[in-house]
């Protein structure tokens, strides 16, 4: 959903349709709305997502996007908008991460303990090469890669071997 042009003075309340003509963002005032028994009906409100944000130049919450400038609240609007529409991104299932926890795991370690630094470094920046951008992939088909755990393991495995070391 790009923004409107700068110049341009919507009148409000202002409704952006989708590809379909079906109302997906309706923009208007939320001056009637700021006291404390609002003068404006609050159904307009009601069942929906409701994101307040301002789009004026001195508040300065206007970024640059793909889509060019944006107001910080359409862009929370697009994200919002993306996951309804195109639903929620998925974890890998709990057996591929096992087994990928796993293989990491392995790899890292047997690699840190049988090999010298350099192919160590070697096959870690290999591992690396190959996970970045198969998380990409997966997440351009809405599955998430969780590298958090390996990295705790390789981790705890540095932590580990460098307590061997010192007793």
């Amino acid at each position: 959903m790009p923004w409107l042009v700068e110049d341009e003075a919507p009148s409000l309340p202002y409704i952006v349709y989708d590809e379909k003509d079906k109302p997906i963002v309706t923009i208007f005032s939320a001056q009637a709305y700021a006291e404390s028994k609002p003068q404006a009906s609050l159904e307009p409100l009601t069942d929906n997502i409701v994101i307040i944000g301002g789009s004026y130049r001195d508040g300065n919450d206007i970024h640059l996007t793909p889509l060019n400038k944006m107001p910080g609240s359409l862009i929370i609007i697009n994200a919002i908008h993306t996951l309804l529409e195109y639903n929620s991104i998925q974890s890998l299932s709990i057996v591929y991460q096992l087994i990928f926890i796993i293989l990491c795991i392995f790899i890292i370690t047997y690699s840190r303990v049988k090999l010298n630094y350099i192919w160590n470094l070697v096959i870690v920046s290999i591992i690396i090469m190959v996970v970045i951008p198969l998380s990409i992939i997966l997440f351009s088909h809405g599955i998430w890669l969780n590298l958090a755990l390996p990295l705790v393991a390789v981790q705890l495995n540095e932590m580990l071997s460098e307590n061997i070391k010192i007793n």
